[in-house]
């Protein structure tokens, strides 16, 4: 299935929703699941699990998480977009969710129809999830995606938040 938009349609999409994906990745990398080791190897190398050739000299640092306040000190416990994180993190994202979902936020569009689009990927995402897990558990896990992305997509402007 191919969808062609012209380029100012990728403009206005991009420039409206790239938001979203910094949202999703800023989520992703400060989520507790992820020791300081596992966020650096994301940060270098989009994995994890990342394991470079000389890990035995890796693996005796001992190095402390990164936390959001060290790296963004106006986003307080009380700070709407602390709040925006926190929401986020509900979802348990591996680097297929994580990627469908950021393909799904920048097709966030009332002006271009692309629902088709949207729909092919959420359709995607599902097909994962039942692939990972039972067919049960991916309709709760999905429905818990699809909430929390509308609310993502609900919130205050993100320029706003940024200057609370």
């Amino acid at each position: 299935m191919f969808f062609r938009m012209d380029e100012k349609e990728q403009f206005m999409l991009l420039s409206s929703n790239l938001h979203f994906s910094l949202i999703l990745l800023s989520a992703n990398w400060f989520h507790p699941k992820y020791s300081a080791m596992d966020q650096v190897n994301m940060y270098l190398h989009g994995d994890p699990d990342f394991l470079p050739s000389n890990s035995d000299t890796l693996s005796e640092c001992n190095y402390s998480r990164f936390e959001i306040e060290e790296l963004m000190p106006w986003c307080t416990e009380a700070h709407p977009m602390r709040q925006i994180l926190q929401m986020v993190m509900q979802i348990d994202m591996d680097e297929v969710i994580f990627i469908l979902l950021v393909c799904w936020t920048f097709l966030n569009s009332k002006e271009i129809k692309i629902m088709r689009m949207q729909d092919h990927l959420k359709l995607t995402l599902f097909r994962y999830l039942k692939y990972k897990s039972s067919q049960s558990e991916a309709i709760l896990k999905f429905q818990k995606i699809e909430e929390v992305i509308y609310k993502l997509f609900n919130s205050k402007n993100f320029f706003t938040l940024l200057h609370e």
